[in-house]
């Protein structure tokens, strides 16, 4: 499997909530201290990896892992679909800021080895 960054947000072109996500991911990056840095991936683009293709949009990949911690399955084969999720029971178009600072917090030593192709935002 290719090398992939360590903070990546996955989306569809015409997904409303893409630039709400995108804000979350700058604040949690800022808020923590890290790049304000990621890698885009355009689900139906022909570079993006095939086991990116499935998850819903938007959604913030850290180390590989949704920041989302849901109980359902964060994606479903084949199916183009929009992503919601629970926040303070609320729902809301893209991850908290609260689970994206936690993902990142719980991948401290990554960054210190990342050095992946990081877009800038």
């Amino acid at each position: 499997m290719t090398r992939r960054s360590l903070v990546e947000l996955v989306f569809d072109q015409d997904c409303p909530h893409v630039s709400l996500a995108r804000d979350v991911l700058r604040a949690a990056l800022v808020a923590t201290g890290r790049p304000v840095r990621w890698h885009e991936w355009d689900r139906h683009a022909a570079g993006t990896p095939v086991e990116l293709r499935n998850y819903g949009s938007p959604t913030i990949l850290v180390a590989g892992n949704d920041v989302a911690d849901t109980d359902g399955p964060a994606f479903v084969d084949g199916v183009d679909r929009c992503r919601l999720y629970e926040d303070r029971g609320v729902l809301v178009g893209a991850p908290p800021l609260d689970q994206v600072i936690a993902a990142l917090a719980r991948n401290t030593d990554a960054f210190h080895d990342s050095d992946g192709p990081d877009l800038p935002a």
